[in-house]
């Protein structure tokens, strides 16, 4: 059974979800509903909303990271796997006053993409700014197919 899509930029799921419905149930009940752990659960449930825009020279990834501070976001790749995950912690209150609602997620925020082959993964570049990561992924230069004639020997 694959674990990750091989089609360019999809998040990467387990093969066995519907890929129409895949995402639904995703948000409703979390990427990983027999997760052992609430660290685990709450990351799958905590996943950053994503734009992802392509262009002839690669794609662009735009990851909704609101009130995330800059060096607590991750960025990683390996095996053809691109993983963005993030802490938001509690914020201290002013010594005297309590809390009367808190909305804003915290914990920890997890996002896998399948880049493919098509990918410079050594070119990857990213940039955080007013609660947006943006990352880069240029596209490989394919090497343009050269003519000759092949001697018979």
């Amino acid at each position: 059974m694959a674990r990750y899509s091989n089609f360019p930029l999809r998040p990467a799921r387990n093969s066995w979800q519907d890929p129409f419905f895949g995402d639904i149930f995703s948000r409703a009940f979390g990427n990983n509903a027999y997760a052992e752990n609430t660290a685990e659960a709450d990351a799958q449930y905590l996943s950053p909303h994503t734009d992802i825009h392509e262009s002839d020279t690669g794609y662009t990834l735009l990851v909704d990271l609101p009130g995330v501070n800059k060096d607590a976001i991750e960025v990683d790749i390996n095996e053809g796997v691109l993983t963005v995950s993030a802490q938001r912690s509690r914020l201290e209150l002013p010594e005297g006053s309590t809390a009367q609602r808190q909305e804003r997620p915290l914990g920890l925020f997890y996002r896998q993409f399948s880049v493919g082959d098509g990918i410079d993964d050594t070119a990857i570049s990213a940039q955080y700014a007013a609660g947006v990561l943006t990352l880069t992924l240029p596209k490989q230069h394919e090497p343009e197919a050269s003519a000759r004639r092949i001697e018979i020997h």
